[in-house]
């Protein structure tokens, strides 16, 4: 009898032990599948405030509403990194080739927003306000946009200089290198004073001034 209690005793104690491993196995599942479910709403969310992102950011690139767009589109660059590993999708790939047109488009339209807001002397035409968003853009886009707006502006405020202290003519001698920083003080003049407001302090936009000036003075 009492070989049969403990027999007994042992058979309910592994059919505890099996009903605990079930529960822990169903546990384990359901945590898994409701780990998978947040990602998966996780993911979504941020598909759809992609995908308005871009809408918006397409709106406000068509009526040059380049503030708005500087700040679309860097949360845009921010969203689609969480999406690089889902290129494969038919979907996310048709996304990101309309963002890269749309980046395109951006910098085409920030450069050519800079080059008519200054005429052929130099002289701002356009509106400060509306250059130094375009300039903002240009800082999302990165490097190679804003090199190519700064490049443009210092050959331009240059130009004259150029043209003026050519090598082998009489004002080009050594003894008019007065006359020289004399034009380097009205350019830099121009360019913080009248031009302050059009790029970003960052920018540094006299001091590149400045380190071609003393190339061509060389």
């Amino acid at each position: 009898e009492l070989f049969t209690k403990i027999q007994n005793i042992k058979l309910k104690a592994a059919q505890s032990e099996s009903m605990v491993q079930e529960i822990t196995h169903d546990v384990k599942s359901l945590d898994y599948a409701k780990r998978h479910l947040t990602h998966s709403v996780t993911v979504l969310k941020r598909l759809q405030m992609l995908v308005t992102a871009v809408d918006q950011l397409e709106a406000m690139s068509n009526n040059r509403q380049y503030k708005e767009s500087a700040q679309l589109l860097q949360a845009v660059i921010q969203l689609m990194q969480h999406f690089k590993s889902y290129k494969s999708v038919p979907q996310i790939s048709q996304l990101s080739d309309r963002i890269t047109i749309l980046r395109k488009s951006l910098e085409t339209c920030v450069i050519r927003e800079l080059e008519n807001g200054f005429n052929q002397d130099g002289y701002l035409v356009g509106q400060p306000w509306l250059l130094h968003d375009a300039c903002l853009v240009a800082d999302v886009l990165g490097d190679i946009t804003k090199e190519k707006i700064i490049k443009r502006y210092v050959d331009l405020e240059l130009a004259n200089y150029r043209q003026i202290f050519r090598p082998l003519e009489e004002v080009s001698q050594l003894d008019n290198t007065s006359r020289r920083y004399a034009f380097l003080k009205r350019i830099l003049k121009v360019c913080d004073d009248e031009h302050a407001e059009v790029f970003p302090t960052n920018w540094a936009v006299s001091a590149r001034v400045c380190e071609k000036f003393c190339e061509y003075t060389r």
